[in-house]
């Protein structure tokens, strides 16, 4: 979230700046924050003499995002002048993680600078939020196509997968049937039965995935429900 941020509000080169929080506090409460943007289950919390607005819930997570992205070498938080870190000002930093030389400043890509691309409806239509972090992981794959085979979408053997992407076949089985269901991805099998034998005795061909850009045009939380709700329908 924090780079499609970066990205919508920044020129090519430039670093990115940080939102600030936000929670329900008076002298905050007219203004716009991370917690606004956020999707999480937060309800408020009411009880005698104790309440609590579901946007300070909301600040909280963001704060344990944080820190998480931190011990992952994706976030830099600053430290407050009287002591305490400094959530409010964090910077964004390089999505490598770190490595042995110190991490870079995080920079809105260039025109000629290698990327991978999702279409804006991952953000904007909420399949960040809806979707779990295997069939994300799928989806990252395909986009970056590292290691595939030549030819037409991207076919990418189970070895190369857990080495690359440490996507292990259960995982990898469940989030493409399931990318599949919601229309994000379309798989070509090649010689393949119905049930997912191989014709003959010809060789063990891999499937070719293509992301459907279209797909994420849908609002993600009732094209997955709807979905779901099929596939269920289809087993009973």
């Amino acid at each position: 979230m924090s780079i499609a941020i970066a990205q919508m509000g920044k020129t090519a080169g430039g670093t990115a700046g940080s939102l600030p929080i936000i929670g329900d506090a008076e002298k905050d409460k007219d203004l716009l924050g991370l917690t606004d943007i956020v999707a999480t289950n937060a309800v408020k919390t009411q009880e005698k003499n104790h309440y609590l607005h579901a946007r300070d819930k909301r600040a909280r997570s963001i704060r344990n995002s944080l820190t998480t992205l931190s011990n992952a070498g994706l976030v830099d938080l600053g430290s407050k002048p009287g002591g305490g870190t400094d959530f409010e000002n964090y910077t964004l930093l390089d999505e490598t993680g770190g490595s042995v030389i110190e991490p870079s400043v995080y920079k809105v890509p260039r025109p000629h600078d290698v990327t991978i691309t999702l279409p804006p409806g991952f953000i904007t239509k909420s399949w960040l939020h809806v979707l779990e972090d295997s069939e994300i992981t799928l989806l990252l794959m395909i986009a970056c196509g590292l290691r595939s085979l030549s030819g037409t979408g991207v076919a990418i053997s189970g070895e190369d997968r857990v080495l690359h992407y440490g996507i292990g076949p259960d995982t990898y089985a469940r989030a493409r049937k399931t990318l599949e269901w919601f229309g994000l991805i379309d798989v070509t099998e090649s010689d393949r039965h119905r049930d997912g034998r191989t014709e003959g005795d010809k060789p063990h061909q891999l499937h070719r995935f293509a992301m459907i850009p279209s797909g994420f045009d849908h609002e993600a939380l009732s094209t997955a429900k709807t979905a779901i709700t099929e596939q269920l329908a289809r087993r009973q």
